[in-house]
């Protein structure tokens, strides 16, 4: 029997080569919409959408603070309790930070419910490539 996945539209919205939208699917061998769903969520700051006001996660400020193992911890915290509140196919396992590139990352360790099957992925949640030094 097959197992059917999660379909929805990609992020970033674009269009596609026919001009229709793109959309992202999931299974067991590609998790790719679920990926893309937490880079939604953890790259959508708050007050961003106001009709969706849930959806958001609370560490665009701590972007920009120092890069120590405290601002890593919290900026840990944030992510996982914006995935936990907001992503229910997944189970987030653990969350770590780490910044690479003038890029800050999350490396989070999750379970998608559906396949029962862990993964560890690396989601951009901030770019410093813009910051001039002071």
């Amino acid at each position: 029997m097959k197992q059917e996945g999660f379909t929805g539209i990609s992020f970033p919205f674009r269009l596609g080569v026919r001009g229709g939208v793109v959309t992202s699917t999931t299974n067991r061998n590609d998790i790719s919409h679920i990926l893309e769903s937490m880079e939604q969520i953890l790259r959508t700051r708050p007050k961003e959408r106001c009709m969706e006001y849930r959806i958001k996660a609370d560490i665009d400020y701590s972007i920009f603070e120092p890069n120590d193992a405290s601002t890593r911890t919290l900026i840990a915290y944030q992510c996982e309790q914006a995935l936990t509140e907001l992503e229910d196919r997944i189970e987030v396992k653990k969350v770590d930070v780490i910044s690479k590139d003038n890029a800050v990352y999350a490396v989070v360790t999750f379970k998608v419910l559906k396949y029962d099957t862990v993964y560890t992925e690396n989601i951009k949640v901030g770019d410093l490539s813009n910051v001039k030094n002071a």
